[in-house]
């Protein structure tokens, strides 16, 4: 085999060390994105989304389980995508803010929850979504984790059918419509929201390149702030090929890493 792509952790390490082996990366090449199911109790609240934010210590889950290969998510947009601010920062871990937008939701006591995951589909899935888990625990949001085939909880995703929260991926792309149109415009398991349907018909009609990265800069914010994923990180793509094979990956930020575009160097 000459070239092979999304390698697990264990093996990059082992790619490392091997002599006859170059290993590639996009950076923060896929996101993994962690939708509420909007229309119903007791994620409609967006106090709710908010407070399971705070709950997570997204930082240290980057450095501790994933080992650093990735970006942490402010707003639905990683670096390389039109529309990523850098000045819109991550929600930052605080489980007493976390237990006090509970209270004022109405839910003193804390909630219960199904949180859909993927297991062994990307890098460190499911021990991410334990420690996740453990820590959403902490502050009184008690998930139970339900480890579902990909093409399944796509499924049950695109109907709506979904419970709590729920896990699917997206890879860096040229352009975001895409990814907006499947996961945020007029979604199924999303409550009504034409402010957020607004700003993406915007974005669309939006011909000037400097306009309409304000649009999405706009809309970033907007999804950020009323919480709409549980935001955690954009994962890094990884690629391992033998060093003989005159081949490279298209460089992040011009980069379809779901469709998965390649160029031959010429020897």
């Amino acid at each position: 085999m000459q070239i092979i792509q999304e390698p697990s952790l264990a093996q990059v390490k082992e790619l490392q060390n091997d002599p006859n082996t170059e290993l590639k990366l996009l950076k923060g090449g896929r996101l993994i994105i962690h939708p509420f199911n909007t229309t119903e109790p007791p994620f409609d609240d967006v106090r709710v989304r908010l407070a399971a934010n705070y709950a997570v210590d997204r930082t240290a889950i980057l450095q501790r389980v994933l080992e650093n290969y990735g970006q942490l998510l402010h707003g639905p947009f990683a670096s390389a995508w039109p529309g990523y601010d850098p000045n819109l920062k991550p929600y930052p871990y605080n489980p007493a803010k976390a237990k006090q937008l509970l209270t004022e939701a109405g839910y003193p006591n804390g909630i219960e929850a199904t949180f859909s995951i993927t297991s062994g589909a990307f890098l460190k899935d499911r021990d991410i979504a334990e420690v996740m888990a453990s820590q959403l625990g902490e502050v009184g949001i008690k998930v139970r984790l339900v480890p579902t085939e990909r093409a399944t909880l796509q499924n049950t995703w695109l109907a709506g059918e979904f419970k709590g929260i729920t896990s699917v991926a997206w890879g860096t792309a040229a352009d975001p419509d895409a990814m907006l149109g499947w996961t945020l415009y007029n979604r199924k398991g999303h409550k009504p929201d034409e402010k957020l349907n607004g700003l993406i018909d915007k974005s669309r009609k939006t011909v000037d390149p400097e306009q309409r990265v304000a649009v999405l800069k706009e809309l970033g914010h907007y999804v950020h702030d009323q919480a709409y994923w549980l935001f955690m990180y954009a994962q890094d793509e990884f690629y391992a090929k033998r060093k003989d094979v005159p081949w490279e990956p298209v460089p992040e930020g011009q980069s379809f890493a779901n469709v998965r575009y390649y160029t031959l160097t010429p020897r």
